[in-house]
Order: structure tokens, then sequence, then C-alpha cells
């Protein structure tokens, strides 16, 4: 049987107990923008559906290429603006998931007829690797005049956001 003293006793609650907790406490995500504004997307292919969009799906992009580095967004169908950003957080190989959102002036849905301000979807965090989070004008009820605001979210806090000026 082992007898632990005092010194030992608390040298081993430290090690066993209080490093591994700090260890999960310090697992800060951090975002670095890379760049932002008008890009060709090309799309996957593939439709996701997202009950948190007004129009129920997104598609995400396989690739994208910046055309030009602007906050002033001129509306037209086929237009793609936003930003790429990079992930770093501890431990470096997990994702997580978080809200990527837009807020925007009143968009009508063509169906319901339905105005939203707000759209947000459920996607992964990848640290590591290059990712974007943008918008893309598919449809004229979608092209609002004003303030859009592309941002991320994760348990409450924005992790990185930048505003557009929609002409």
């Amino acid at each position: 049987m082992l007898i632990l003293s005092g010194l030992n006793a608390l040298v081993c609650f430290i090690f066993l107990i209080v490093f591994p907790l700090l260890s999960f406490a310090d697992e800060r995500i951090k975002v670095k923008m890379i760049d932002f504004g008008l890009y060709e997307a090309k799309s996957s292919g593939r439709m996701v559906q997202s009950y948190g969009l007004y129009n129920g799906y997104f598609r995400p992009s396989s690739s994208l290429e910046q055309i030009k580095e602007t906050n002033g967004i001129i509306g037209s169908l086929g237009t793609t603006f936003g930003f790429r950003y990079m992930v770093t957080m501890l431990p470096l190989s997990n994702s997580r998931e978080a809200n990527f959102c837009g807020s925007h002036p009143p968009i009508i849905n063509s169906v319901t007829g339905i105005a939203s301000t707000k759209d947000c979807y459920k996607y992964l965090l990848r640290p590591g690797k290059v990712q974007w989070h943008t918008f893309f004008f598919e449809d004229q009820t979608e092209i609002v005049r004003g303030v859009w605001r592309l941002y991320i979210e994760k348990d409450g806090d924005i992790l990185i956001e930048k505003e557009f000026d929609v002409k």
C-alpha cells in the first residue's frame, strides 16, 4: 500500500488533476482575416440544407479567388462577397462547429412573403486551413441595398466579422 506524504499528495494532485483541466481551459479559438471583398467562387455542386437561412439551403464553394478588395459591393446577380480567414486554436488538430451568420436589410422570401434580416447556418471551423464566409446573390429578391455584416460566432462570442455596403 502506497502512503503519500502531504507534499507528495499535493504534487500528484497538481499533475494528475489540475494540469489536465488547465489544458482544456486554454482552448480559445482565434481567427485571422486573410482578405475580404469580391470573389469568384467555384461551386462544389452540393446543396446543404440549413433551416437558419431564408431559402433553407446554402451551396458550399470548392474554391474562391479574390477579384478585388473592397467594402463597397455593387448588388447584381452572380456577385459573391465576403472574407477569407484562417482559424488557429488549441489543439490544432480539432474542428469546431460554429454559426456562420449574415445580418442585412430585410430580404423578403419570394415563396413565403416573410422578411428576414439575419441568416445563419452551422458549419465547421477547421484550424490551419484557409476558409471563407461569403454571400452569393443568386436571386433578385436578395439584392437589397444597405449595410451587410458577415460574421462567425461560437458560444455567443463573435470570432470574426466584416461589414459591406451593398449598393
